[in-house]
């Protein structure tokens, strides 16, 4: 009998405390080693995180 292999754990989201997460207007970006946070609203478009506040926030539809 083989050793079970174990499934492979998605990590925490970084700044998991940042709007970001809840915004319509987020992407996750996932390279190999990295984690970013990008919006398709801003002009800039990967703002510092974590974000508190923003003019363009909208609620994601599964968080209303």
């Amino acid at each position: 009998m083989q050793p079970a292999v174990p499934e492979p754990v998605e990590p925490a989201p970084p700044f998991p405390t940042s709007l970001c997460h809840r915004c319509a207007h987020q992407r996750d970006v996932k390279t190999a080693s990295s984690w970013f946070l990008r919006c398709v609203k801003l002009e800039s478009k990967y703002p510092p995180q974590p974000v508190r506040a923003c003019p363009m926030f909208e609620p994601r539809r599964s968080d209303c």
